[in-house]
């Protein structure tokens, strides 16, 4: 039992100190992203939703974000509204408007403000989805929407909420980006 408990701490461990590599164009150039060939950390359980599409697609993401796989996580974010906001962000002179996204989308844009770049987002150990709601259409329509509570706990100990939203785009779960 206690090899079980241990296995995924060690691989988170020794995914930790893996150099991430980065794409050189396209919508997430300069994106860091996990090494496909070492260790892949395995994240904590994700709060079933009684949705398999959903509840693959939050395993995914909550994997993505323990092992720092940041290009995996922004390719789960709407792609249009992602590219809009990365150039929004550029312009108004962040220091790296592909982390301050990512932050500010998954609610931690503590974790950028304090440590611009990269930094911030690197110290993030261990995530877990803690909450499920749903937010549906009135009476006048328009789209659900899941939203998305939990916890992420930092290499120093800290833990700090995070919260996001999902719809749905072409059959696909997505996380929407803030716009503004």
């Amino acid at each position: 039992m206690r090899l079980t408990l241990l296995l995924p701490v060690l691989l988170l461990a020794a995914c930790s100190g893996s150099v991430p590599s980065a794409d050189t164009d396209g919508p997430y150039a300069g994106i860091p992203r996990a090494d496909t060939e070492g260790p892949v950390a395995m994240a904590q359980p994700v709060i079933p939703t009684g949705d398999p599409a959903l509840d693959e697609f939050l395993a995914e993401l909550a994997a993505a974000i323990d092992r720092h796989d940041w290009r995996g996580v922004a390719a789960r974010m709407e792609l249009e509204a992602f590219v809009e906001q990365r150039a929004l962000l550029d312009a108004d002179g962040s220091d790296e408007p592909a982390a301050q996204l990512i932050a500010e989308t998954l609610g931690l844009g503590r974790l950028y403000h304090d440590a611009p770049g990269w930094s911030g987002l690197e110290s993030i150990r261990v995530v877990t989805f803690r909450q499920h709601g749903v937010q549906t259409p009135g009476i006048a329509g328009g789209e659900a929407y899941d939203l998305i509570d939990g916890t992420v706990r930092l290499e120093n100990g800290q833990t700090l909420p995070l919260s996001f939203t999902i719809a749905q785009r072409g059959g696909a779960h997505v996380v929407l980006v803030p716009l503004g």
